[in-house]
């Protein structure tokens, strides 16, 4: 699983978007509504739509499966950053609940 930290013009961390080619999932994990808004926005402008997880009350989605290509993501965060957002990190990891976890709070906390 790739994931990918994207930061505002302030350089403070706003989201943290994880993809996962092999198991077809995409999650954006955010703490601006702002942000969320905009990543909905371009997703569905690429057809893609996701769903707020019932079980946790903060904001996590995961998109809904059929994101195959491993650089699928690239049009997405393509059209999202720019001249607001940027990707200020890039990074791998195991596919494991923990993980996501883990780096979510790495850089949102």
């Amino acid at each position: 699983m790739r994931f990918f930290v994207i930061q505002d013009q302030s350089d403070s961390p706003v989201a943290v978007v994880f993809h996962d080619h092999r198991d077809q999932v995409l999650y954006c994990r955010s703490l601006k509504a702002s942000f969320l808004s905009a990543f909905d926005a371009v997703c569905n402008k690429h057809r893609v739509t996701f769903s707020k997880e019932s079980y946790d009350s903060s904001i996590l989605r995961i998109l809904d499966r059929g994101i195959s290509d491993y650089s699928w993501i690239s049009d997405i965060l393509e059209d999202l950053c720019g001249d607001y957002w940027v990707i200020s990190e890039r990074g791998d990891l195991a596919h494991t609940e923990f993980q996501v976890d883990s780096v979510a709070d790495r850089y949102l906390s």
